[in-house]
């Protein structure tokens, strides 16, 4: 089953996934049907629908275009809403029963939180954004039960989340890091599980683990995947006791190393997540006591559940379960205590205890009596936590002296919870006037202020009704000496308009940085960040005008860089994300015209016509370059596109003139080749896409005799199969389009077909169909040999077809029988995969390459 909620940025990535599955199919074994919803503005090919649609998914060759079969119309729904999850599952369990059934929920992901809100999956954009949170997912599948639950999401890896599904699901997957946006290998996954049918949840989870894993193979890739089983009894009780462990190393004076182990834990790109496993093993270093038997024996429990864990170098400290730790009180959000997790384990009253150093906030602070200006407490900036205003009878003041210079900006924040009790926020300058204040019916309090004198301020704190014993965290940061003459460009409204090719250094990221350019279409765009990776981490993010992503770099290096070619004439903003504080950065935003004489030839209504066979030298691909050649028939041609693939890898595609991709060339590798025997004379298209930008290519074109196809052409088609005799091996066959065989097997025999080839010539791929051209079996290995072994059900004609994923000048193909002494067959295992979100690999076939688009 698969819910994929593609109304939203990542629809792209949905057709994707579509095609993706749609590699491998549905067979007597295997259902996979998919609820799909689409959102207008991102993504136009087949058809531009939007609304929501359930197919069934059936094997095709198309690389764009979803041929599966549309079951229901259902206009647009609420992907976001448990009933439309509930009336899913329940229309694909009537209609495809199944001895498993595996549930993927696809789209964007939080976790257990989305800010002071309560996390969740699936944010449907054309309903206000609503989403699935955790209590939903849980109360439909409470009465749905469902054998795997996959989180195709950012950040759904957490202890928080498998306890929420821990009575409705044998097995659940997750990551606890962002995911790209290309997600799950579904063609992949579904390969193994079409070859393994009667596999359990947990050796299909176990695979999806790895099939993610190998699929993010890059030092660049800063990924987590994991899948374990439901939690236990024993691993709550083992969590329970390490809780109670804490709060009595924070009473026996051991919170400051409590505080060294959190600080050294593994976060994620949502900091306020940690890896629960490395928090343990980080207090066994650091802490003394009986907290270290705890510790270790909740290492264990974790060890003990996770089925597979793979994880990115970078990321070194995941374990596969994450949980909720901010670093600070400022950063908790009371919301988190009405979660499942929190109101059954004591996990909250843990972290509360610990923001409040062990103490309780039923007494006054260490900074009373500060109640008028002449009892004001001296501070400095910085974090103040866990603060008490005491109105019992009156209302009450706390006051606080700060010095500040001319010149020295400040911000002053006021955390707290309204429900609790309303307080506000004021300043006053050394002569006792006041030059700001904040007053609102809402959590939390901001003042700014640029001093115009020196000498001491007074920050009043002020309850507006009185209340007993409310808490409250004071922050204060002072900005004169430490940022940049941009400031505050802290968020999109506020973003700094700079210039085009001017470099800007001695930048400062305290906070995240926003800037603002302006870009022609197609015009290139070349962002690059410069800074000391030691001094601290940053992260590149590019948006549209309307704060939707274009692209994206994080990685673990000194610098970061965004190039892409602009989509739209208008503004574009950057953000330089502070992954970690640092202090010295360079920016510059290029803007250049860098294409070629034949631009805009983007699609097949601007192709460029070429007048024949000739070379053409120097061009550019930012995104896709078409041309339209006017070729004869009956005549081989040569396609040969020369590029260096350490500048940017790019693809080639040959196109009839019903716009159908006839020919194709797809590596990762210097230069592409096609050779195409045209069937007949006609305006054929070229693409040549842009896997990534290159900035010089060469494209030659040219007529060729110099092709020895096999003897058994012209087999390219079913009508043209050739018979094939079983027990025999057929050497020195090419493999420049298809090839189709034709074979007479008999029942009570086994027939194996070995396909041997030299991939570094190129991949080919080998399926088996009825004489109805029905669909048997298939191996599309990336390897030097592909095999299929089958005991056939009928005595009859069988088609074998060689597919040429790539161009092989050489091929062998052996076939051979035995006798089946007791019978057999496949075993009689269904399983129903239901894919709820948004992922994607975009590739020809979609099986070797990927873009990493958006995340999720």
């Amino acid at each position: 089953m698969v819910y994929l909620d593609a109304d939203c940025n990542l629809e792209g990535a949905g057709i994707d996934d579509m095609n993706e599955m749609e590699e491998e199919g549905s067979d007597s074994n295997i259902n996979i049907v998919v609820q799909m919803d689409r959102i207008s503005g991102y993504d136009s090919s087949n058809g531009d629908w939007t609304g929501t649609k359930r197919f069934y998914v059936t094997k095709d060759f198309s690389v764009s275009s979803i041929s599966s079969t549309v079951v229901q119309d259902m206009g647009e729904v609420n992907m976001g809403s448990a009933s439309t999850l509930q009336s899913f599952i329940q229309w694909a369990k009537a209609n495809y029963p199944a001895d498993n059934y595996a549930l993927i929920l696809w789209d964007h992901g939080s976790g257990v939180m989305y800010g002071n809100s309560l996390g969740g999956v699936c944010w449907d954009d054309s309903n206000s954004y609503d989403y699935l949170t955790l209590s939903e997912v849980a109360s439909v599948l409470s009465t749905n039960f469902v054998n795997l639950v996959g989180f195709d999401a950012c950040l759904m890896g957490a202890t928080e989340v498998h306890y929420q599904l821990k009575d409705y699901v044998d097995v659940i997957i997750g990551s606890e890091e962002l995911e790209p946006g290309d997600g799950y290998p579904y063609d992949d996954i579904l390969n193994y599980l079409r070859v393994n049918p009667t596999a359990t949840p947990q050796q299909l989870g176990q695979q999806i683990v790895i099939k993610y894993g190998n699929f993010y193979s890059s030092p660049f890739d800063d990924i987590t995947q994991a899948a374990a089983n439901a939690l236990s009894t024993e691993f709550i009780n083992s969590l329970n006791l390490f809780i109670t462990d804490l709060n009595a190393t924070i009473a026996a004076g051991q919170k400051s190393d409590i505080d060294t182990a959190r600080a050294a834990s593994q976060e994620f790109d949502e900091v306020s997540y940690i890896d629960l496993y490395d928090f343990a093993q980080k207090i066994q270093t650091y802490c003394s006591g009986p907290v270290v038997t705890s510790a270790q024996y909740l290492m264990n429990n974790i060890s003990g559940i996770v089925i597979e864990e793979a994880h990115s170098s970078s990321r070194a400290g995941a374990h596969g379960l994450s949980i909720y730790f901010p670093r600070t009180s400022l950063d908790y959000s009371d919301t988190y205590n009405d979660t499942t997790f929190a109101q059954d384990l004591k996990w909250d009253e843990f972290l509360i205890n610990y923001y409040n150093n062990g103490t309780s906030i039923q007494a006054d602070d260490l900074y009373e009596e500060n109640d008028w200006f002449d009892e004001a407490a001296a501070i400095t900036p910085g974090y103040y936590n866990n603060l008490v205003i005491d109105g019992n009878y009156s209302v009450e003041y706390d006051f606080f002296n700060i010095t500040l210079d001319v010149g020295n900006e400040i911000d002053i924040f006021l955390l707290f919870d309204y429900i609790t009790n309303d307080i506000d926020l004021y300043l006053y300058d050394p002569t006792g006037t006041e030059v700001e204040f904040s007053e609102s019916f809402d959590d939390n309090e901001y003042i700014y202020h640029n001093p115009l004198l020196s000498g001491n301020y007074t920050i009043i704190v002020s309850q507006y009704t009185p209340n007993p014993y409310v808490s409250y965290d004071l922050y204060i940061e002072t900005l004169f000496w430490n940022d940049d003459i941009f400031e505050e460009n802290d968020d999109f409204p506020n973003a700094a308009f700079i210039d085009n090719n001017t470099l800007y250094s001695n930048l400062i990221c305290q906070d995240d940085d926003f800037y603002a350019f302006w870009a022609t279409a197609g015009w290139l765009i070349n962002i690059t960040i410069e800074f000391d990776y030691a001094e601290g981490d940053l992260d590149l993010d590019l948006w549209d005008a309307f704060n939707i992503s274009l692209d994206a770099s994080h990685t673990a290096a000194d610098h970061e860089n965004i190039l892409l070619s602009a989509d739209y004439t208008g503004w574009y903003i950057i953000q330089v994300h502070d992954y970690q504080n640092n202090d010295n950065y360079s920016l510059i935003a290029k803007v250049s015209w860098v294409d070629d004489v034949y631009e805009y030839n983007n699609d097949f209504n601007t192709a460029t016509i070429l007048p024949g066979y000739v070379i053409y030298t120097n061009l550019t691909c930012i995104n896709s370059d078409f041309y339209n050649i006017s070729l004869p028939s009956s005549t081989w041609i040569n396609i040969s596109l020369y590029f260096d693939h350490a500048e940017g890898d790019i693809d080639l595609y040959l196109y009839n003139s019903s716009q159908f991709i006839v020919a194709f060339s797809v590596s990762f590798t210097d230069n592409e080749y096609i050779f195409y025997n045209v069937p007949a004379a006609g305006n054929y298209s070229i693409e040549v896409d842009a896997y990534e930008i290159n900035l010089n290519y060469t494209l030659c074109i040219n007529e060729t005799t110099e092709i020895w196809d096999d003897i058994y052409e012209e087999n390219d088609w079913f009508d043209e199969a050739v018979y094939l005799t079983i027990g025999a091996v057929y050497t020195n066959l090419t493999a420049i389009d298809w090839d189709i065989f034709e074979i007479y097997a008999q029942v009570g025999y086994q027939i194996t077909i070995t396909l041997d080839y030299n991939v570094s010539e190129g991949d080919l791929d080998l399926y088996l169909l009825d004489d109805l051209l029905n669909y048997i079996d298939w191996s599309t290995e990336i390897g030097n040999q592909d095999q299929i072994i089958f005991t056939p059900t009928i005595t009859g004609f069988y088609y074998i077809m060689v597919f040429n994923y790539e161009n092989n000048m050489h091929y062998n193909l052996t076939i051979t029988q035995e006798p089946t002494p007791g019978g057999g067959g496949i075993p009689g295992f269904s399983l129903i995969f239901i894919i709820i979100g948004l992922v994607t690999a975009i590739s020809i076939i979609n099986k070797k390459k990927n873009k990493l688009v958006f995340l999720r």
